[in-house]
């Protein structure tokens, strides 16, 4: 089973033990109106679940990972997560990019592992061998090479901008005595644009197999499979072997759009035989198939057995990005769970979810108003992965997606309700989103790619999630509740104070905007105190409003030096608002926070 798009065997048979089994949800809310930029939805919301959270918060600055010289603004890339210490716990990978270089990024992913008693820390022995990479964009987290342990291929593409000259995919073997090894040399050396993978055992020899999609600019490299021996080394699949030709390379139209683009792809039993299926994800939007599915022969893939799937409510301005396969009617056959995105003028965002009910044998059925009754939104931040797993202990799987970003994204949806994040399972089937306030308690950007995954193997299912910043991510488990007291209404609540750091400091504060660059706004001294921070009242400048904004100032440091604090702040001299900002950081480092949505406010610290 792969985890790209089902992340773990156990979401599908562990539930939230720390959940009452008699909790029901019920859909009396009718208020709540979603709008999208052409119609007006009404949508059932659930409520009844909350998230606090069980953790310190996890600092990761890019400038730690990345080729000295490399700076920018980092885009973090939640790849999945996989048990490879081989404690039954799963440690969790990233990707990081820096989207604003042209010329692409030179930087590690990261793994991160849970340590009993100790939280959530780098996982060495994969961080001691892993290389720089360029753009991760998908991964295959199995074992590869036949000794029981996970091992990870990432596919790279390259930086994202024209002429798209590709990148080498990288390959992590483990070894023995818990060690592991860089073996991207037993992968083809390819310089290509890789935007997919999936896995399969294509030959039925017990070995897992890949294959990679491209779309990329060059259309003389074709989508291609990589088998493998046994022990991790892996073959390309000369062109046309198993994959037809005509479905294999990208090719330009008169009308220069472009066929045979697969943004995703996976190899699954969807039909009643024994042969696996590949199933394609593209889409209109930029100029490329429906999504499809070729169904598999003892001869391979072939554009005869090949169908293509309803292309949902965004129809050709729809993209494919993930999918999941369940029986969702439960009646006995494979149902496909799509998640579709859309582009909202300039930019990417949007979000459709289409179900398509197997009724008969490779016979799909849109019953995605029946499913997800008025939940579409062609704005906001679109999603990578979907996981179905049952959260509130009622024996039916609800659903979470996990994105890029934060799960209230004011950047993208402006003064439009955010894309839910969470869906709940009811009686009738259906599912109904959980208002994405009460998991954030109104903080916003508080979670980010939330992972529904056991991180610390009790039998109960957490979320992970991360928050993006300039200089990097946080991380932070929160586990959900019953109990609105207890939730995640602040984001001080991710901190314990500690008076390890006690002291006088001095302090810079500026603004930072990638045109402008960075100017300093004002200066003075903060006293911690017990893991209390404040801003003293001598010495303090501002330059761009009153000084007694500085009294505003709350935050709280934990033993391990991480900062949360907020500030009621203006950045702009003679602006009409001074809104609260929420500073997050290190005392090793500094502190930033966004104003507006266009500056970043930066907090530096020196002890005196």
């Amino acid at each position: 089973m792969k985890l790209k798009t089902l992340l773990l065997t156990l979401l599908f048979s562990t539930s939230l033990i720390g959940i009452a089994s008699a909790l029901t949800f019920t859909n009396n809310n009718n208020n709540s109106n979603a709008s999208t930029t052409k119609e007006k939805t009404q949508i059932e919301w659930v409520d009844g679940l909350y998230a606090k959270s069980i953790t310190d918060e996890f600092n990761v600055l890019s400038k730690d990972f990345s080729k000295p010289g490399d700076s920018g603004r980092s885009m973090i890339i939640p790849l999945g997560s996989g048990d490879f210490s081989g404690d039954g716990a799963p440690e969790i990978v990233y990707g990081i990019s820096y989207w604003d270089l042209k010329r692409g990024s030179q930087i590690k992913p990261i793994f991160i592992t849970n340590k009993p008693g100790e939280g959530l820390s780098l996982f060495s022995p994969i961080m001691d061998v892993v290389p720089y990479v360029g753009e991760t964009r998908d991964f295959i987290i199995e074992d590869l090479n036949g000794d029981g342990i996970n091992d990870i291929f990432i596919a790279d593409h390259g930086p994202d901008y024209d002429p798209f000259p590709g990148s080498q995919n990288l390959l992590i073997l483990s070894a023995p005595n818990g060690k592991f090894i860089n073996a991207t040399l037993n992968l083809p050396q390819i310089s290509d644009f890789s935007h997919g993978v999936t896995s399969g055992d294509i030959y039925s020899d017990g070995d897992i197999d890949l294959f990679v999609t491209q779309n990329g600019a060059n259309f003389n490299i074709p989508h291609y499979f990589l088998i493998n021996d046994g022990k991790g080394k892996f073959t390309k699949v000369p062109d046309g072997k198993l994959l037809d030709k005509s479905l294999s390379f990208l090719s330009k139209t008169s009308d220069r759009k472009r066929r045979n683009f697969y943004f995703d792809a996976g190899l699954e039993f969807v039909d009643d035989d024994d042969k696996l299926d590949l199933i394609l994800l593209s889409g209109k939007l930029q100029g490329a198939e429906n999504n499809r599915i070729v169904f598999g022969s003892n001869s391979g893939f072939k554009l005869n057995n090949a169908i293509e799937l309803q292309p949902g409510r965004f129809n050709s301005r729809s993209m494919g990005v993930n999918y999941l396969l369940a029986d969702i009617d439960d009646d006995g056959d494979k149902d496909i769970l799509l998640l579709h995105a859309t582009s909202s003028g300039h930019s990417w965002g949007g979000t459709d979810l289409q179900v398509l009910i197997q009724e008969e044998n490779r016979k799909f059925i849109d019953k995605s108003d029946f499913y997800f009754p008025g939940v579409v939104f062609d704005y906001g931040t679109w999603g990578m992965y979907l996981n179905l797993i049952d959260l509130n202990n009622d024996d039916r799987k609800d659903l979470v997606i996990t994105a890029f970003n934060g799960i209230e994204d004011p950047k993208k949806q402006g003064d439009k309700k955010s894309i839910p994040k969470v869906f709940i399972r009811q009686n009738d089937g259906s599912f109904r989103p959980l208002e994405n306030d009460l998991l954030t308690g109104g903080q916003k950007f508080t979670l980010a790619a939330i992972y529904p995954i056991d991180i610390d193997n009790d039998g109960e299912i957490e979320l992970v999630a991360h928050k993006n910043s300039k200089g990097g991510f946080t991380v932070q488990v929160v586990e959900l509740t019953t109990n609105k007291e207890e939730s995640m209404y602040s984001s001080s609540d991710a901190v314990i104070s500690s008076p390890l750091f006690d002291g006088r400091y001095s302090f810079t504060l500026s603004r930072y905007n990638e045109n402008e660059g960075s100017k300093r706004l004002g200066n003075g001294y903060i006293e911690i105190n017990n893991g209390i921070m404040i801003v003293e009242k001598e010495g303090r400048t501002l330059d761009t409003g009153s000084i007694d904004l500085y009294d505003s100032f709350e935050g709280q440091i934990d033993k391990k030096g991480n900062i949360m604090g907020s500030l009621k702040i203006s950045v702009l001299f003679g602006a009409d608002s001074t809104p609260s900002v929420g500073l997050t950081g290190s005392i090793d480092s500094q502190l930033q926070g966004e104003w507006d949505h266009y500056y970043d406010v930066i907090l530096k610290l020196w002890k005196k």
